[in-house]
């Protein structure tokens, strides 16, 4: 069981993975069908199956043997608790099972507090009959384990109950951002002393005991005995034990701090650089003096280590003062030095990290957001500030969609998205109750609240001018965007999961749990109701002409119904529930998402057409491009993935840190929006404004050319044209009069004439107006390559006949250049004109005079030679090949340097106009970019396949690569033009999301938005810092008049009944007292005040809170449950005759009313007030909990 604590409690990759190749070769070792084989099965909880197949071995295992299990629903709670009392003749009292399933499904984690509860009630059944009474007694199920808890720490001496407050603290790892978990500790770290206590607290069954029995080789504490909580529920439930941490969590984060301090310098075997030292060294001294009894032997010794090293550090640098002042000058120079190498390491280290998350395939706003911070902030005379650049490059252009904002706001998952028919709205609906209207920039518009439960799903009408979100509430709501309520429609006897509009927004349909999908006006007159699926129906929509009703169940069926309740046909195929459905544009496709992990495309007559599969979870939500050429898929396995409706998978957005929900695209098709379990709603675009890519061509692209003056672009393509753009990407005209493949293209140096090379043999010669002018025949064979001289007198052309052939552009033949042994597939002049230079399937390139001598053979290559260039000074040559390499030589044949680093042909190699750098494209899909002395500066990714010529613009801020993709991509090569792309890709997540940083918005000089500073104070706000909340909502409020402090009020509102769920009665209480400063008009509710009295009193703050008790009673004086609670209250501060006329008033009040146990325990308390004592004792408080 919680085979999870392989990854939470082992922290080393090695020793996890031999405990999985012992395991797994343990229960492998015998045939399926021998009587020794044995089956494994481990539990696990599932955000922790992407650790699990991380590991391959394991993963192969998981692929054929997992099995997922969701939630209990209450079918199955209740054949839990009452089927093994059954068994043995026990039954429960009516209304008792119902209740415990109230109780349960109020409590998050409920299970091990279930199991808890229903042990304690066994044992209080009175002979077969579990009752009320005793279930009241334990505490129910939110107070059993507490309870349990308390009578065993209230038996203990008070000596023992400060160790047991020690040894629990010890046992209890304290969250960063996250809840609390469960932590082994050593006999060791809480000393030989509480070793019997713990033992004591294990026969209690609060905690268990084990042995530590990993290889002392990797592991100091081989062998000892360990102690952890029996569950983690313990953690979160009882109050002493969070209590303890909230008073001591101070010091246990240190004490982690200190124990990972440690750690390192057992791995450094004891490196004194290792040691404590500066502030963590005063701060362990501090702490060591005020806390040693809760420190081990190990962290006392790892102190004094530290001291004594800082000692005896201290009296060897006065000593080196005094006898040596110009060394210690050398020593600061050199400490300078080890600095700022220390800076460069950690700058290093963080390119890694990054790096790792690319080849990982993230692709995020957070990603780039942090390539972004450490490019700015690199060491610029580090070697490796070029791989910094090139990995910001490598985010700013990531091929097809991107992460281009996150909406964040939500206080809890957000369930469903949608765009409004202009795409200039977006609704989201979510578990915090609300639903949010935002502008795709992120801006916040306003928060619709209204639903008493989770928002399960939101719409808008086609004309935008209606929005309807669907309901845990059992309701629909309808709303305008300004956020009025329009009207509720209610009728669903249970949960409504899915809500659409029709085409013409003059109908609505919800899908629900109680199996039906409901037919509305928007003026909420109920129809019709379907009535035919055999579970949930969880999602519905209408066909594109309405006409149609698509419905979705966990019956494992889509539905196709008209609108008259008619049912056309089921669609039966899915082997798990069936959570979404959408229609094509068109109306000819239905998508359907399941739990199956796969979505189906359908035909509206049945037919199946497809099953998509590659999500590893459970598919949430589906959605058609407007164009219907996309289907975007929700899952489970924290993606988003992009399909074509032939089921091939083109994209997978990954970047949510949980479930996604649902899915969306907007009108245009320009974004797509996720909602997300990590209360993010993340919206993706594909960015062409980077590489612009030129796409016109029908086959495979092999050259390309830039005019002298820049302003065109010529491609040579396999489709027998020659293609000119300009490069902003507009088409301008196609050359088209070969007889076969294109591969070669080159202007002349006035940029008037374009020279193709053909596999019809034959050299072309055009005007820059498209004009053919002549035609040069000679070649025997394919024609390669082409290129002009400087003066553009002279015309080489490259040939599979072996040859060079040297041409006037008139047409006349001058010269064959024929040592070559093999075809020649690439030519270049030299600047000044005097060379040529030839690269050729013999392996070789030749260096030649215009008149034919043969000058030299360059002969380092091991594999054909595609492609050969000049270095604008004529003083380097540079050749690629298919032995992968690119070369750099001396014109004297002198070999320089040879570049590796591409995986597969080099196809093509230029020089910058500079010289300073050199390009080549290879068969690996990437263009690189090299320095002159082999350093690697850039990679560009986004082709998606072959790159075969590529050539830099005159001025060298953009290189134009060719590809059997058919398309050519122009790559900006410029710093301050990525910074400045980067900076506009991000700049409205900059702007309007609360969690980026004031030093991450300099980085691109932009300042928080109002909805930023609105974001955070309800952040804040939901934290407990009122004031500083108060004070970010001021802030947005006068940078934005669309924001007001009305807004701000009914904010603080929410979190304020959120701050009393989580005990926080001062922040709470502070938080309802700004309300009143804010909007006097906005009313605190009698059950807000009423929630305020009971918890806070339950809670010793019953003084506190005794003016909201006063308040519940003051706005209904006749309640007789209000006056209960101040009954209660009253008593807890001594007015006992207060309390005695509140509760005779609830009980004359519920008289004859079925509260007969209720009303027997309130005499029971007024009988022991009027004898002057308090019934209130922690045990009866614990009872009312």
């Amino acid at each position: 069981d919680q085979f999870e604590e392989l990854y939470t409690l082992c922290h080393d990759e090695q020793i996890r993975r031999k405990f999985l190749d012992l395991l797994l070769q343990t229960f492998q070792s015998f045939p399926e069908q021998s009587f020794l084989s044995t089956v494994l099965v481990a539990t696990m909880r599932a955000d922790f199956l992407g650790n699990a197949l991380s590991y391959r071995p394991l993963a192969d295992v998981l692929q054929k043997g997992d099995i997922k299990l969701g939630p209990m629903n209450s079918e199955e709670l209740t054949e839990v608790i009452e089927k093994p009392a059954q068994k043995l003749g026990v039954n429960f009292e009516e209304g008792l099972v119902e209740r415990i399933l109230e109780d349960v499904d109020k409590q998050p984690g409920n299970l091990p507090l279930l199991e808890f509860a229903l042990t304690e009630l066994w044992k209080q059944r009175k002979s077969q009959k579990l009752t009320h009474q005793a279930y009241e007694e334990i505490g129910e199920v939110s107070g059993a384990l507490t309870r349990y808890a308390d009578d065993k720490f209230s038996k203990l001496k008070p000596e023992e109950k400060e160790q047991v407050h020690r040894i629990f603290v010890q046992l209890v790892r304290p969250g960063a951002g996250t809840e609390d978990t469960r932590r082994v500790a050593t006999k060791a770290e809480l000393n030989q002393t509480n070793w019997n206590l713990v033992k004591k607290l294990a026969d209690a069954r609060l905690v268990v005991t084990s042995r530590n029995v990993v290889s002392s080789e990797t592991e100091e504490n081989s062998g000892q005995e360990t102690v952890e909580v029996v569950h983690e529920a313990l953690i979160r439930n009882w109050g002493q034990l969070k209590e303890w941490m909230e008073n001591d969590r101070e010091f246990r984060v240190w004490q982690e701090r200190l124990r990972g301090a440690m750690r390192q310098w057992e791995e450094m075997k004891r490196d004194k650089g290792q040691l404590l030292r500066g502030a963590a060294l005063l701060q362990a001294q501090e702490q060591l003096k005020e806390r040693r009894d809760e420190l081990s032997q190990g962290e006392q010794e790892f102190i004094r280590k530290s001291e004594k090293y800082k000692q005896r550090k201290r009296q060897r640098t006065l000593t080196g003062m005094v006898a040596f002042s110009v060394i210690i000058s050398l020593l600061a120079v050199w400490s300078e030095i080890q600095r700022r190498k220390a800076v460069i390491s950690e700058q290093k280290a963080e390119m890694r990290a990054l790096n790792t998350r690319l080849v990982s395939g993230e692709e995020s706003l957070d990603l780039q957001l942090e390539a972004l911070k450490l490019e700015q902030r690199a060491n610029k005379t580090i070697p490796e500030i070029y791989q910094i650049t090139n990995l910001l490059q490598k985010t700013v252009d990531w091929p097809g969609e991107k992460e281009i904002n996150s909406l964040e706001g939500h206080l809890n998952s957000v369930f469903g998205v949608a765009f409004s028919s202009k795409g200039d709205l977006i609704a989201s609906a979510s578990r915090d109750n609300t639903v949010k209207l935002w502008r795709p920039d992120g801006t916040l518009l306003r928060t619709f609240e209204g639903h008493k439960d989770f928002v399960s799903a939101v719409a808008f009408s086609l004309k935008g001018d209606l929005i309807a979100s669907a309901s845990g509430d059992s309701t629909v709501k309808l709303w305008k965007p300004d956020g009025t309520l329009l009207r509720t429609f209610e009728g669903n006897e249970s949960t409504v999961w899915g809500v659409a509009f029709s085409p013409k927004g003059d109908l609505i349909a919800s899908a629900s749990s109680d199996n039906t999908v409901k037919l509305w006006k928007p003026d909420g007159t109920l129809l019709r109701t379907f009535e035919g699926h055999e579970s949930t129906v969880w999602g519905v929509a209408f066909s594109p002409k309405g006409d149609l009703i698509a419905s979705a169940s966990g019956d494992y069926t889509v539905k196709l119904w008209k609108p008259d309740g008619t049912l056309l046909r089921t669609f039966e195929g899915h082997e798990n529930n069936v959570w979404g459905v959408a229609f094509s544009p068109k109306g000819d496709l239905i998508a359907s998402a399941s739990s199956d992990k796969t979505v189906k495309l359908w035909k509206p007559d049945g037919t199946l057409l497809k099953t998509f599969e590659g999500h590893e979870n459970n598919v949430w939500g589906v959605a058609f491009s407007p164009k219907g050429d996309l289907i975007a898929s929700a899952s489970g396995d924290k993606t988003v993935k992009l399909w074509k409706p032939d089921g091939t998978l083109l994209k997978t957005l990954g970047s949510h840190e949980n479930t996604v929900w649902g899915v969306a695209f907007s009108p245009k098709g320009d974004l797509i929006a996720s909602a997300s379990g990590d209360y993010m709603v993340k919206l993706w675009k594909t960015d062409d404004t980077f590489v612009t890519t030129l796409g016109a061509h029908e086959n495979t692209v092999w050259g390309v050319a830039f005019s002298p003056k820049g302003d065109l672009i010529a491609s040579a393509s396999r489709d027998k044209t020659v293609k000119l753009w300009k490069p902003d990407g507009t088409f301008v005209t196609t050359l088209g009069s070969h007889e076969n493949t294109v591969w070669g293209v080159a202007f002349s140096p006035k940029g008037d004439l374009i020279a193709s090379a053909s596999r019809d043999q034959t050299v072309k010669l055009w005007k820059s107006d498209g004009t053919l002018l002549k035609t040069f025949e000679g070649h025997e064979d394919f024609v390669y390559d082409v290129a002009f001289s400087p003066k553009g007198d002279l015309i080489a052309s490259a040939s599979r006949d072996n040859t060079v052939k040297l041409w006037k552009p008139d047409g006349t033949l001058l010269k064959t250049f024929e040592e070559h042994d093999s075809p020649v597939y690439g030519v270049a002049f030299s600047p000044k004109g005097n060379l040529i230079a030839s690269a050729s399937g013999d392996y070789t390139v030749k260096l030649w005079k215009p008149d034919g001598t043969l000058l030299k053979t360059f002969e380092e290559h091991d594999n054909t030679v595609h492609s050969v260039a000049f270095s604008p000074k004529g003083d380097l040559i540079v050749s690629g090949s298919d032995d992968r390499t690119v070369k750099l030589w001396k014109p004297d044949g002198t070999l320089l340097k040879t570049f590796e680093g591409h995986d597969n042909t080099v196809h093509g190699v230029a020089f910058s106009p500079k010289g300073d750098l050199i390009a080549s494209a290879s068969g690996d899909s990437t263009v690189k970019v090299w320095k002159p002395d082999g350093t690697l500066l850039r990679t560009f990714e986004g082709h998606e396949d072959f790159v075969y010529g590529l050539a830099f613009s005159p001025k060298g801020d953009l290189i134009a690569s060719a590809s059997r993709d058919n398309t050519v991509k122009l790559w900006k090569f410029n710093r301050d033009y990525l910074i400045t792309h980067a900076c506009k890709w991000m700049s409205d997540y900059l702007k309007n999301n609360p969690n980026v940083t004031e030093e991450e918005r300099r980085l691109c000089g932009v300042e928080a938005s109002a909805t930023a500073l609105f974001l955070q104070g309800e952040q804040l706000a939901a934290e407990g810092n009122i004031e500083k909340a108060v004070s970010q909502f001021q802030k947005a409020v006068k940078l934005d008049s669309n924001f007001s402090l009305n807004s701000a009020a009914a904010s603080l509102l929410r979190s304020g009944r959120k701050l009393i769920e989580n005990q926080k009665f001062d922040e709470a209480i502070s938080a309802y007292n700004q309300v009143k400063k804010l909007d006097s008009s906005l009313e605190i509710s009698v059950l807000d005040w009423n929630k305020l009295c009971r918890k806070g009193s339950l809670n010793k703050q019953a003084k506190k809170v005794m003016f909201a008790c006063e308040n519940a009673v003051e706005l209904e004086p006749d309640n007789e449950w209000f006056r209960d609670r101040r009954g209660l209250a009253r008593a807890l501060t001594g007015d006992f005759q207060g309390a005695i006329e509140d509760f005779e008033m609830f009980i004359e009040r519920i008289d004859n009313k079925g509260y007969e146990e209720t009303q027997a325990r309130r005499q029971s308390w007024v009988d022991t007030l009027k004898k002057g004592e308090n019934p209130f004792t922690t045990e009866e408080l614990e009872k009312l909990r």
